[in-house]
């Protein structure tokens, strides 16, 4: 245990330093392929729809307090940052506040055990896909403090934490959407009669926050940004990877395909072991990582810092995994993960560092290079997206079970 505190410590500490390294040099984050709009770019635009709304401008709008005049593209209740009296002033002091929240979250959500729980943790978190949830501050960090708070209450074993965890799921799902696949956590329940009363509490939540989202659902449909190559996560993209000239059916058959390679590697069931309360705590924790990155994907684009969500799943994928699939399926599932976290990073860092010495004809085959990884970034998303399935499937069925059994 003594040993296990040191390296949480250390691993602490290495993370803290790397994110620090991002956030203060300018050039890491351009190598990186973050952009050049400066760090909390997403957080800034938070700061300044909620300052628009208090002085009376429109923040579904063109924004004029924005540099890049983005209109705000999530329910009223993030408004809410304007009317306590944050401004575009606060995103630096703000922003530090909200990583110290987040890495709290990461380390009390998987307190790493040993010297290869502590190397996965540390290249999971220094991985170019982590690192640019860090130095945009997305709202994602929110989401996923929170709902590590409903994992948090749903490890109490009682009704009153699986109670609060249907409110923060329905408050969640306004705030964002995606938390919605969240819902799957009322098949924990006692018996089947709590469960409906969980899931009636949870909608009921986003019902009376429903109307917040309406003006968001509109600007999306006028505005909503479009992700494209590399760093892009989002089923929608694959085709957009094909060469010239293929028409996008191709992209989604390729995608099914590969889907169904990773649903065909978590083939065998999960290992229930009934009555060890924290593995049955893994298992769901990975469902819910699952279920929430499977809607992000099929609902619409993003960028690669979705996959911090995946963060929940690596407990039970280390830990469970190798007796529940078999040593060499863990591996792989581990592999396939740390693949999409780091590949098109690596590329872009490449890419972005040598490229300004290279030739007309070197710049040409590079973007040839880069847009058949971006094809494989893809494909291992769409087998990752796969297994995800299969893995909220069977938790689900499982507990489905549990509940028909019951009185």
């Amino acid at each position: 245990m003594q040993g296990d505190r040191w390296r949480r410590l250390v691993l602490l500490a290495i993370v803290g330093l790397v994110w620090s390294v991002v956030l203060v040099w300018p050039e890491v984050g351009r190598i990186l392929g973050f952009g050049r709009e400066g760090i909390f770019f997403d957080l800034r635009g938070s700061l300044a729809a909620g300052e628009a709304a208090v002085r009376g401008l429109d923040p579904y709008a063109i924004n004029p307090l924005d540099p890049f005049g983005r209109p705000h593209l999530y329910s009223t209740w993030w408004l809410a940052v304007g009317k306590v009296g944050l401004t575009r002033s606060d995103a630096g002091s703000l922003g530090v506040a909200l990583l110290a929240c987040f890495l709290a979250a990461v380390t009390l959500s998987w307190p790493v055990r040993g010297g290869k729980e502590m190397v996965i943790a540390g290249a999971v978190l220094v991985s170019p896909a982590w690192l640019l949830a860090i130095y945009r501050a997305n709202n994602d960090l929110v989401i996923f403090i929170a709902c590590t708070g409903v994992l948090g209450c749903l490890q109490w074993q009682s009704q009153l934490g699986r109670t609060i965890a249907a409110v923060l799921v329905g408050a969640l799902t306004v705030l964002k959407y995606f938390p919605a696949a969240g819902l799957l956590m009322v098949l924990r329940a006692a018996s089947r009669r709590e469960m409906l009363y969980l899931l009636g509490l949870g909608a009921a939540v986003v019902l009376i926050g429903w109307p917040s989202v309406l003006p968001a659902l509109a600007t999306a449909a006028k505005f909503g940004p479009q992700t494209s190559g590399l760093a892009g996560f989002g089923a929608a993209l694959l085709s957009g990877t094909l060469p010239d000239g293929i028409p996008s059916v191709v992209g989604w058959i390729l995608g099914g395909g590969a889907g169904w390679l990773g649903y065909c590697l978590v083939a065998a069931p999960l290992a229930r072991r009934d009555g060890i309360v924290e593995s049955e705590n893994r298992a769901a924790a990975a469902t819910m990582a699952g279920a929430m990155l499977t809607l992000c994907f099929f609902v619409g684009t993003s960028y690669t810092y979705k996959f911090i969500f995946m963060w929940w799943m690596l407990p039970w994928l280390v830990r469970d995994a190798p007796t529940a699939l078999g040593g060499r399926r863990a591996g792989l599932f581990l592999a396939l993960i740390l693949a999409e976290l780091w590949g098109d990073g690596l590329l872009l860092a490449f890419t972005n560092a040598f490229a300004p010495g290279w030739s007309l004809s070197q710049r040409q085959q590079s973007l040839a290079v880069i847009r058949g990884a971006a094809l494989v970034t893809q494909l291992g998303a769409w087998a990752l997206i796969g297994a995800c399935v299969r893995l909220a499937g069977t938790w689900s069925g499982q507990q489905w079970l549990r509940l028909a059994r019951l009185p």
